[in-house]
């Protein structure tokens, strides 16, 4: 069953009650907004989670005003951030820079899309027949391979089908049933067959829960493709030319400016990634295939929080590049981006400043805020359960997310016939607050992929208050030790997909710009640059995989006693974020053959070489992102390039998020396929080991999850 957005034409038409939201992505967006918010009267700064949230008025309407950072988690989590703690707001909009695709764009245009899609939520496909054992990394031998996709991708009931086909048309629409969705077999100049053909990656859909509390399917995932943008909103926008016109002449008049008037062009499809896009072959493909006018970092991310927090929302992106636009070397690609990086910002801040007055003066937007000329101020945590729990319970308070139904089905089943107290609907969620294991516990399910993780993580906290957080479920084997069924707790996790994709010369070699190096990471997951010192080079060196250069995230760092602690002022890049330290002292207690835990002996046959009971595994780095893995050998890139045992497509946000918010987390994983299968060609794939095991390596990571609340309880005896 799917939702529909009856409900996104109905809430901004005619005209919404409340108060805007501005997000801006990246800190040079944020200071083309400040200088209009420097003038704002009495305006109040308020500190949630490393950002600083701006309260005031912008061409007398109420906003408030914050930067989110760089990347999907980060827009997702702030997003949450903002509708939660400030919930007077009816209205979120976006404002930043992004890259051209459709090559009718032009350096400064500023884009208004009506609809956002998340076009790298993968499926890395399976190889028909065996490949040689040496191929690995050969991309030349698998220029003629086939791939499959498994039945259920294709059939699953959804809005609009769960892939794309040609031009972002639907895998099933109505009288039509593609066999297969568009694919991307790899980045090359020319010649895709002889130099550059790899595993099929097939666009999917991202999972949204409807908002609705009269919805019966609240805790079943519809499957989106793209969201569309609020349309009285947008019918508004397309009088910005008109209006914001003379302030984009003004901007670009000048030296510095640009030697043309920039438009604002209303309509078509965006994207987001966690990708920064620097190759031509690829942004052509996104073009021609999937039908994309702009990309960025974020505002999908937002756009799905938006319509799961039951607001009208609507992105204004400026382009840094024009569809067509790629500078020859390096150096012209640096001053590219230094020349017009900030003429971008301030086209996209000036459009969006139009609009939030067109909003005002239309009449589009009505404060409902008192008193009128005050700033709005943060709300708090509106569902602690204290009715519940008490004080020093509070205090113990222990958040357990799970991603997948079956998951949140293994863990509830050891609440020990205790009843649990339902609340929710909350941003699409239901919450579950009770104990297990006498452990006081807030439980809830978030949904597959990194959005729908780190915005339920930062429910988990803004909400209710959580001391700690645990994480439940399933993941991929990456390598031949972790068997199906096994559990494995990873110390650290990594987000493997923020990348940058490398722009290729006409020899087929990838280069990136200076400025990129620092947030480089080599193989092995070591960060290139160490005490400002690069210890790293380029392409053999670096993670490289589809011209994908892997890169550190951006985090907001709690720890930091000065303002670098704010993401504006700097914050950090990591690769890994660490688990912490005591929780993973008391999980390193549990073992498969411990005393208490012989249930595991059920299991007993599961392993097909006989091996006995699934293990326990300690340690090591765990890798999350968008992709579901069904590939032999970018499993084997995976393992042998991170040194990484186990991935799924969640841990690294709510990672990435308990971090930024200075929260203790744990994660469990428990593998219920190895990516990609025994090998290519078999019968086997992790689509039918995920099928077959999903219960089994459910149940096993809720095992653990019982046993070591059970010792986490008794951690200070």
């Amino acid at each position: 069953m799917c939702v529909g957005f009856v409900f996104l034409l109905l809430v901004c038409f005619p005209r919404c009650k409340g108060d805007v939201g501005i997000l801006t992505f990246y800190f040079g967006e944020l200071e083309a907004l400040n200088a209009t918010l420097s003038r704002s009267s009495d305006l109040q700064v308020y500190e949630i989670a490393g950002r600083r949230f701006y309260s005031g008025l912008l061409e007398g309407q109420k906003i408030v005003a914050t930067l989110t950072g760089i990347g999907l988690v980060n827009a997702a989590m702030t997003a949450t951030i903002m509708i939660q703690h400030f919930p007077t707001l009816d209205v979120i909009v976006g404002s930043g820079i992004s890259g051209g695709v459709d090559p009718s764009l032009r350096v400064g245009d500023v884009i208004v899309p009506d609809s956002w899609i998340f076009n790298e939520m993968f499926h890395y496909a399976k190889t028909a027949e065996p490949l040689p054992n040496n191929t690995t990394r050969d991309p030349s031998l698998e220029a003629d391979a086939d791939f499959v996709l498994p039945d259920w991708r294709l059939s699953l009931p959804c809005v609009d089908g769960c892939f794309l086909a040609t031009k972002g048309v639907p895998c099933l629409s109505p009288g039509v049933n593609h066999t297969a969705g568009v694919g991307y077999n790899g980045p090359t100049a020319e010649a895709e067959a002889s130099n550059g053909m790899r595993h099929l990656i097939t666009v999917q859909t991202a999972d949204l829960y409807s908002p609705s509390e009269e919805d019966d399917t609240i805790e079943t995932p519809n499957q989106v493709l793209d969201f569309p943008v609020d349309p009285a909103l947008l019918e508004l926008a397309k009088g910005l030319n008109a209006t914001a016109g003379p302030r984009l002449a003004e901007l670009n008049g000048g030296d510095g400016g640009l030697p043309y008037l920039p438009h604002v062009v209303v309509g078509g499809r965006g994207a987001s990634a966690d990708t920064f896009l620097d190759n031509a072959a690829y942004r052509k493909w996104q073009f021609q295939n999937l039908d994309i006018r702009s990309i960025d970092m974020e505002s999908t991310a937002v756009a799905h929080v938006a319509y799961q927090g039951q607001k009208p929302f609507i992105i204004f992106r400026s382009l840094l590049a024009g569809g067509e636009a790629e500078a020859e070397t390096e150096s012209e690609q640096e001053n590219l981006l230094g020349a017009f990086f900030g003429v971008a910002a301030a086209n996209g801040a000036a459009v969006m400043e139009t609009f939030i007055k067109l909003l005002s003066d239309n009449g589009t937007i009505v404060s409902n805020s008192e008193p009128a000329d005050a700033p709005l101020e943060p709300a708090p945590a509106g569902h602690i359960p204290s009715d519940v729990f008490n004080d020093e319970e509070l205090e113990e308070l222990v958040g357990i997310i799970t991603f997948y139904q079956p998951e949140l089905d293994a863990v509830m089943s050891y609440n020990n016939d205790t009843n649990f107290t339902r609340v929710g609907p909350i941003q699409g969620r239901i919450f579950y607050v009770g104990r297990l294991e006498e452990v006081p516990v807030v439980l809830t399910l978030s949904g597959v992929g990194l959005t729908n993780a780190a915005q339920t993580t930062q429910l988990l906290i803004s909400e209710f208050g959580v001391k700690y957080i645990l994480g439940s479920g399933i993941g991929g084997s990456l390598s031949e030790k972790v068997f199906i069924g096994d559990v494995v707790i990873p110390d650290r996790w990594a987000q493997y997909q923020m990348s940058h994709q490398a722009r290729e010369d006409a020899q087929g070699n990838y280069s990136l710009p200076e400025w990129a190096n620092k947030w480089l990471v080599r193989a092995g997951g070591s960060e290139c640059l160490v005490n400002d010192t690069l210890v790293c080079e380029l392409a053999n060196d670096t993670a490289n995989y589809f011209s994908d250069f892997t890169t550190l995230i951006e985090v907001a760092d709690p720890d930091a006693a000065d303002d670098t602690r704010y993401l504006e002022v700097g914050g950090r890049r990591l690769f890994d974020i660490e688990v912490d330290p005591i929780m993973f002292r008391v999980a390193a207690q549990l073992t498969s053959t411990a005393p208490g835990y012989g249930s595991f002996g059920k299991f007993i046959d599961l392993n097909p070489v006989g091996r006995g009971r699934p293990e326990i595994q300690h340690g090591g780095r765990g890798l999350a992102g968008n992709s579901f893995i069904d590939n032999a050998h970018y499993r084997t890139y995976m393992h042998e390039t991170f040194e990484s045992d186990i991935v799924d497509m969640e841990s690294s946000a709510t990672a990435a998020v308990a971090h930024q918010n200075a929260i203790p987390f744990l994660i469990v994983r428990s593998a219920s396929d190895l990516a990609g299968g025994s090998e290519d060609g078999d019968d086997k794939s992790a689509v039918s080991d995920l099928m077959e095991f999903l219960d089994v390596a459910a149940d096993n990571s809720a095992m653990v999850i019982a046993a070591f609340l059970q010792e986490w309880r008794r951690r200070d005896d």
